[in-house]
């Protein structure tokens, strides 16, 4: 299913809204019912992912589906390993990967956000006030910068299967972390922290409703729900 492209899920089945997409991300629907979603590479499967964060050339897109012509267009190219999008509390602008993207009138600006954040950025979701909640990864930069600079990283990884693990620590090596930033500069103004990954791990998605932070996670068979208003929330009450 992965392969077919950009799906829509609902009681009455699986639908293909955009064919001949292989490594589809996240998708955001604006109220018009436009589609943006990201690609996370051009070259590599989701079961090859690995050797995208290994070979580290943007392979990643931004791209939008006009529900009304059914036209696909890539609004831009060049992201590393392209992960979670998000429109802003009016829809003037959306955020793939540390970057607002607004519509002028020839072309989309670009401008840095969020950058310098504790953490490889995943998923990230508006708040209602129009701030947004970001899952972030543990992430060894150095020794993926290692493997990026090896001449026979494929060989290497291949032999080894287990540096994957030490490159995207997962588990309780993982942690689990997630940050609220402001809507308009970018900058932390929450921040939950459980370095052990006491109740859940490697989260990848935070999702704030009714007063509660909702957790996904790729290695989790559950929802984490963390109180918001409780007198010190922490992650570990999860």
């Amino acid at each position: 299913m992965i392969d077919q492209g950009l799906l829509k899920v609902s009681e009455e089945g699986v639908k293909v809204i955009v064919p001949n997409v292989s490594f589809a991300n996240d998708v955001i629907e604006a109220s018009d019912g436009t589609l943006y979603f990201t690609v996370s590479s051009t070259k590599y499967t989701p079961a090859d992912f690995y050797k995208d964060m290994a070979e580290g050339n943007p392979y990643g897109q931004l791209l939008k589906y006009d529900p009304k012509s059914n036209q696909t267009t890539v609004l831009q190219e060049g992201f590393y390993f392209a992960n979670g999008i998000a429109l802003s509390k009016d829809e003037d602008f959306v955020i793939p990967m540390q970057k607002i993207l607004a519509e002028g009138q020839s072309q989309w600006n670009i401008n840095p956000f969020a950058e310098n954040l504790p953490g490889e950025p995943d998923n990230i979701n508006l708040v209602p006030d129009g701030s947004f909640w970001i899952a972030l990864i543990k992430m060894n930069q150095t020794d993926v910068t290692a493997i990026q600079n090896c001449s026979e990283n494929w060989e290497l990884l291949d032999a080894y299967p287990g540096l994957i693990s030490l490159l995207l620590p997962m588990g309780s090596d993982g942690g689990a972390r997630v940050v609220k930033v402001d809507g308009i500069d970018g900058k932390i103004i929450g921040d939950f922290n459980d370095p052990n990954a006491t109740y859940i791990s490697f989260v990848t998605s935070a999702v704030e409703f009714e007063g509660n932070l909702h957790l996904a996670s790729l290695q989790s068979y559950f929802i984490g729900k963390l109180p918001l208003d409780a007198p010190n929330p922490e992650l570990a009450t999860i």
